[in-house]
């Protein structure tokens, strides 16, 4: 008998999700790779938002702080400005920079031999009530 019709049985479902549980010594190395190479890139797109640079130069001031081609990205960035940040998958990298910087959201991870880190961070251009929220989530 081939089961043709049977999917993702349980017996064989719950295997892998035993074996996803853990991570090998190499997998660990990976996975802290991959997020120390994206926090390079998180901290540089950060101060681009400090500097008043546009999302599309901030986006590609990410990839070539961590060395990455958007095809080696884990995923498509999320670099979103002000208002843009409110839109989930926001995509659309403007061109030029806003006439005023309030926000600066980012989803952006990087690779190692094929294992992700997915970092999302926010920050606040201004002192008020949205920057004493971030940094009290920042805090905890």
């Amino acid at each position: 008998m081939l089961n043709i019709g049977l999917v993702n049985p349980q017996a064989v479902v719950s295997s892998f999700d035993y074996h996803r549980a853990y991570k090998t010594d190499y997998e660990m190395h990976c996975l802290r790779t991959a997020n120390r190479i994206a926090v390079t890139g998180h901290q540089v797109a950060k101060q681009a938002f400090l500097d008043k640079q546009s999302e599309y130069d901030i986006h590609f001031f990410y990839l070539k702080a961590i060395k990455h081609t958007e095809n080696e990205s884990p995923y498509s960035n999320i670099i979103a400005l002000n208002n843009n940040g409110s839109i989930l998958h926001y995509s659309q990298f403007d061109q030029e920079p806003p006439s005023q910087f309030h926000s600066f959201l980012i989803d952006a991870g990087a690779n190692c031999n094929g294992y992700a880190s997915d970092i999302t961070r926010t920050y606040s251009m201004l002192n008020d009530p949205f920057s004493s929220l971030i940094a009290a989530l920042n805090e905890k």
